[in-house]
């Protein structure tokens, strides 16, 4: 059995990363800054005994260090970040560099020292930064990361990359595009909401909704599909690669996320260019799809989820009963 240790794990992404890998039967250990919430302790209850939670800070590397010194580990997915608005990323540069850079070296340091055979490390599809250009990006094409945040994710994938050559490590990367799914809520490392999570709201309690900037893309992708994507990395014998996409390959219209959450709820919206519209996305917030061909190719893996599924899957997990269930609950 595979033993994983999961930092960030109360985030997110790293709880659905928990729950994916127990699903699988591994053993788990799941780092978190603070004990888990009963939100979180309710949503991991059919893994909970494959699941052991460490509560600390990994930008402490003395604490890191014993941690994974200790947890006799098979691999580690490096997850921990803040994902901060453009505020926080002014308010708290350093605290964002500390925990989105410096820990990463932490993790590849302390994992060669106590023998861990494998780390991935979670990046970002942020760092196709640039004008959209409406095909999949591939992982070997010019990178221009734009913001503090993208710039932390670019430098890590090229420290895991690095290392790994100077150490002999099987180290890689996994380009995350936006994650939407169950469990996403604000909290101090997480200011930034995926479209699905800051649309909910307004699904839930079916209600009207002005938008702006309807044609934007984004790169969708359910979280239970990142843990089977990076599961399946993790199982590979061996990977050719060094850095993989981890998105949709079509970009999706913020419309057809309206639309098909309006046909499941009775939600309305329409389209309003001032400036008082309730959901604003401008072409800077486009994200183009990805290739995955190197997933393909190299671990046999392609998306499970759909976009509708997929949604149907998130409106349920926030209470949600559709009308030809016979009922809606928020």
């Amino acid at each position: 059995m595979r033993r994983v240790l999961v930092t960030g794990a109360g985030g997110f992404v790293g709880v659905n990363l928990v729950r994916g890998f127990a699903e699988r039967g591994w053993s788990v250990v799941a780092n978190a800054r603070r004990a888990p919430d009963g939100a979180t302790t309710a949503f991991l209850r059919p893994v909970a005994e494959r699941v052991v939670w460490v509560i600390g800070d990994v930008t402490d590397r003395s604490w890191l260090e014993a941690t994974i010194a200790r947890a006799a580990l098979d691999a580690i997915v490096h997850a921990a970040a803040v994902t901060p608005s453009a505020e926080v990323e002014r308010g708290r540069t350093r605290d964002v560099v500390t925990t989105n850079l410096t820990t990463t070296l932490d993790v590849l340091d302390a994992a060669r020292a106590h023998g861990v055979a494998r780390v991935t490390f979670a990046s970002s599809t942020g760092i196709y930064a640039g004008a959209a250009r409406y095909r999949p990006r591939r992982e070997d094409e010019l990178l221009l990361a734009h913001n503090l945040y993208a710039q932390c994710k670019l430098a890590s994938e090229g420290l895991v990359r690095a290392y790994a050559q100077l150490h002999g490590m099987h180290a890689c990367s996994v380009r995350i595009g936006s994650v939407y799914g169950p469990m996403e809520r604000p909290s101090q490392s997480r200011t930034g909401l995926s479209l699905v999570a800051r649309l909910l709201p307004w699904a839930l309690r079916a209600g009207r909704l002005r938008v702006r900037g309807a044609d934007v893309g984004r790169d969708l992708i359910h979280a239970s599909d990142v843990a089977g994507a990076i599961a399946a990395l993790l199982d590979a014998p061996s990977l050719a690669h060094d850095v993989y996409n981890l998105a949709s390959v079509d970009s999706y219209p913020v419309r057809s996320v309206l639309d098909a959450l309006a046909r499941r709820t009775g939600a309305t919206w329409y389209e309003h260019e001032g400036d008082d519209a309730d959901l604003v996305y401008t072409p800077e917030h486009h994200r183009d799809g990805v290739d995955l061909s190197r997933l393909a190719s190299d671990v046999g893996w392609t998306p499970h989820v759909g976009l509708d599924e997929g949604l149907a899957d998130t409106l349920a997990s926030a209470g949600f009963v559709s009308a030809s269930e016979g009922r809606r609950e928020v």
